[in-house]
């Protein structure tokens, strides 16, 4: 199952088709960013405002002090504890360099290439099936409808779980007899930091679906192995451990700030019937499901669905390819496949069963911290997407009249047919204009806060009162509004400036305030360095304190990692070079 070269560099043709699908994904959609009109999906007002504001903070700061908080947004707000910040990520560093329009359309290009050899690697190198199938694989996970029309709409954060398949293909290696330390160590070391990136990146939300996929993935590459199982169990605990060492700081400010606020706003809503649910299940895998159809099976909804919901296809496809393997070479066998049955099972039946509605059940899933803040849990059928590909290939695989290379061509030009005919035009017309944000980049040098208003932004130097932070809720119902008014941040009313001390929001006994609380006329200079984008003075707590240790232990271990991986890298090259001198 396992074993063999990536075999790409050996098929010409193969290579020919990979980079004609890849070229034919970013002709597709490349155009969306921005659209023909300029435009971009609505909800990167949000995202490019959070990465001019990081912007900002660099060019004042420079690039290695921690921007805690920021004065650009709700007068005043935490941001390296902030659970959808996205300083620490590539769209952010891509912005200090390029501007916002082309820093997001190489995120979504670059993500996109991550998944596309990230699933490649996992087919190829841990599955060992030939180039033809493994590309096959690659073009339906680039192809996938959940990532590309949640970056369509402006859904940033989820960009990082490109990186799924990757991941698991560093566990796949990592536990394989025989590596050598250097190399295992240089996985580990990557494996680390790409948990640790997803969160830093603002993926939050999708950390439970990506463990559950990862979870199912590694059941199947196990080959009913106990031994294989608990070596890649021990490895991911392992490198998770590192991981949670590597974001201590920003994890611990983060559920600082969510200790203070009241996150459960929502019912949780589910479906009251299974066969609605299987049917709606398989249509937003395989085909396309309607909106307002949904809602109406939804029990216990208090939001809309929004179209982008609902997308998670990867065409009929899959289904196509499953069912041409079981023609052809008949059902697999079961026996001594324990394992593979046991994760499949588990990562169909756990996005369907917390998608399923019950008054007893949803109020037990809503006191789970996991949950808790969720509007609705559909982002769980992302655990699908890489174990019906995986699945699919597997299947197809045992057909040998299969393994032509028309196969991958012809998989990309059905899902790309598919994915631009029957897509809602709700894409093609998103209407949010990059232009300010544009234009504050190019020519803001010194930033600084001089109003709070009620819509004016970041752009025109404002910091804007009713702003949209998810975290306050969607309507901002927990959002503390007392004491802002209209006019500058030195504005002094009720014995307080105009604007929120933002480490009131995470450490209120360490600073002796409540969430919320303003500068107070003592805290002038300041009031004065904050709205200029510059560090303030603050006190944390005793477990901040512990974490900011953590994460520089983390980062010196994964440093410590990588040189022993390169020191152990260029010694192989050493010896294996003096054995060829030899031979000759």
């Amino acid at each position: 199952m396992a074993g063999g070269t990536t075999g790409i560099g050996d098929n010409r043709p193969t290579v020919f088709v990979a980079i004609l699908a890849f070229i034919a994904w970013v002709l597709t959609y490349g155009g969306y960013f921005p659209n023909p009109e300029g435009r971009l999906g609505h909800d990167y007002e949000r995202y490019l405002a959070q990465l001019l504001d990081g912007t900002f903070w660099v060019r004042v700061n420079g690039y290695f002090e921690i921007p805690w908080f920021t004065p650009s947004f709700c007068a005043g707000l935490p941001k390296f504890g902030h659970p959808n910040g996205i300083y620490v990520s590539l769209p952010q560093w891509l912005m200090l360099l390029v501007g916002p329009l082309l820093a997001v359309k190489l995120t979504v290009i670059g993500a996109a290439a991550a998944g596309y050899a990230g699933m490649w690697l996992l087919l190829r190198r841990a599955f060992g099936v030939e180039p033809v199938m493994a590309l096959t694989g690659a073009v339906l996970f680039l192809w996938n409808g959940f990532y590309v029309h949640r970056m369509l709409v402006g859904h940033l954060t989820f960009h990082a779980y490109m990186l799924l398949p990757l991941q698991a293909y560093l566990l796949h290696a990592l536990a394989e007899p025989g590596a050598p330390v250097a190399r295992r160590a240089a996985f580990a070391a990557g494996l680390a930091l790409t948990a640790a990136y997803q969160f830093t990146s603002g993926m939050v939300h999708l950390v439970g679906p990506v463990a559950l996929a990862l979870v199912g993935i590694v059941c199947l590459l196990a080959r009913d192995e106990p031994r294989r199982l608990m070596q890649m169990i021990l490895w991911g605990i392992g490198c998770a451990a590192l991981a949670l060492a590597l974001v201590a700081a920003p994890l611990t400010a983060t559920l600082a700030f969510l200790s203070h606020f009241n996150r459960d706003l929502y019912t949780l809503p589910g479906f009251t019937d299974p066969l609605a649910h299987v049917w709606t299940g398989l249509s937003v895998l395989f085909g396309r499901a309607d909106a307002a159809t949904v809602q109406a099976l939804l029990a216990n909804r208090a939001l809309p669905v929004e179209i982008q919901e609902l997308e998670y296809g990867l065409s009929p496809v899959p289904v196509v390819l499953m069912l041409a393997g079981l023609a052809g070479a008949g059902l697999p066998r079961m026996r001594g496949r324990s394992l593979a049955i046991v994760g499949c099972a588990l990562v169909l039946l756990v996005p369907f069963a917390l998608n399923q509605y019950g008054a007893g059940w949803n109020a037990w899933l809503k006191s789970l911290p996991l949950f808790a803040s969720s509007s609705n849990l559909l982002r769980w059928y992302a655990a699908w997407i890489p174990l019906v590909i995986v699945l699919s290939i597997l299947l197809l695989r045992r057909v040998p009249r299969a393994r032509h290379p028309a196969l991958p061509l012809a998989a990309t030009l059905f899902v790309m047919v598919f994915q631009t005919q029957t897509a809602d035009p709700l894409y093609a017309q998103q209407r949010y204009d990059p232009g300010p944000v544009e234009h504050a980049w190019a020519t803001v040098t010194r930033p600084e806060i001089t109003e709070v208003h009620p819509v004016r932004d970041l752009t025109a130097g404002a910091s804007q009162a009713y702003c949209r932070d998810d975290f306050f809720g969607y309507r901002m119902e927990t959002f503390p509004f007392r004491q802002m008014w209209e006019g500058a941040p030195t504005l002094e009313r009720e014995g307080v400036f105009n604007m929120k001390h933002p480490a009131c929001y995470v450490y209120p006994a360490e600073n002796a305030c409540t969430p919320g609380d303003n500068f107070r006329l003592g805290d002038s200079a300041d009031l004065k360095a904050f709205v200029r984008y510059a560090p303030i003075g603050f006190e944390v707590n005793a477990w901040q304190r512990l974490a900011n240790v953590l994460s520089m232990l983390g980062l010196v271990s994964v440093g410590g990692v990588l040189v022993i991986a390169g020191i152990g890298t260029l010694r192989a090259r050493t010896v294996s070079n003096g054995q060829e001198r030899g031979d000759a």
